[in-house]
This record gives structure tokens, C-alpha cells and sequence, in this order.
């Protein structure tokens, strides 16, 4: 019986860490698609200045989330997002408009890649 009760526990705790990781994780690329929708905005709307304001908070939130997603996440999933956060300030400084909104489209391509290959559903589960 305590082999059982200890099972159900050791189940639920699993299931917990899960949820828990699904939540984070999600979260975490709804603020990278949020972030990147906005840059991409102030690019169209010719407000440089405020979209490279814009680039380095994205810059710090990533720092911050970066690691918790580590825990839940492959790796291939975030290099790629490392990357984009290295060129993006560059690129609106230098003023290559489209080679910044090109970089935008990607984190959110790659945010929204994230959030269906992490979703809880039947064929990510099996």
C-alpha cells in the first residue's frame, strides 16, 4: 500500500512539474511574440529610436527568462533566439529596417513554434 501511495504522489508531482513547465514556458514565448509584434510596429511606423528601446528591453526579458526556459526547453529551440537578440539592436541602429523586421518575424515564428511543440495535447504527450 505505501508503494502505491508513494506512486500516486511520485505521478502527481510529475504531472505538477509539467503543468508548471507548460505554464512558464508558454508565458514565456506569448512575452518574446508581444515584444517582437511591437518592434516590428515602431519599425513600419518609422520610430527607430523607440523600437531599439523597445529591442533591449526584449534584451533584458530574454536574459531573465533564458534560463527557466533551459530547464523545459531543447536547446536548438533557444539558440536560435539568442541570435536574433544579438543582431536586432544592430541592425535598427544601423538602420537596416527590413533585416530588423525580417529578425522579428523570426523570434515570433520561433515563439509560436514553441508554444504548439510544448503545448499539452494527445500527440505531444505520446
Amino acid at each position: 500500500m505505501k508503494r502505491m501511495a508513494f506512486s500516486i504522489i511520485l505521478a502527481v508531482f510529475a504531472v505538477a512539474v509539467c503543468i508548471f513547465g507548460y505554464c512558464n514556458t508558454a508565458r514565456s514565448a506569448n512575452t518574446l511574440i508581444v515584444s517582437a509584434e511591437n518592434i516590428d510596429r515602431l519599425l513600419s511606423d518609422g520610430e527607430a529610436e523607440k523600437a531599439l528601446e523597445e529591442s533591449r528591453k526584449l534584451q533584458a526579458d530574454w536574459e531573465k527568462i533564458h534560463d527557466k526556459l533551459c530547464v523545459f526547453l531543447p536547446h536548438e529551440h533557444l539558440e536560435p533566439l539568442e541570435n536574433i537578440f544579438a543582431v536586432l539592436p544592430y541592425y535598427i541602429e544601423q538602420e537596416e529596417v527590413s533585416l530588423a523586421r525580417a529578425e522579428c518575424q523570426m523570434v515570433k515564428n520561433t515563439a509560436e513554434h514553441i508554444q504548439k511543440t510544448e503545448r499539452i495535447a494527445f500527440e505531444n504527450v505520446f
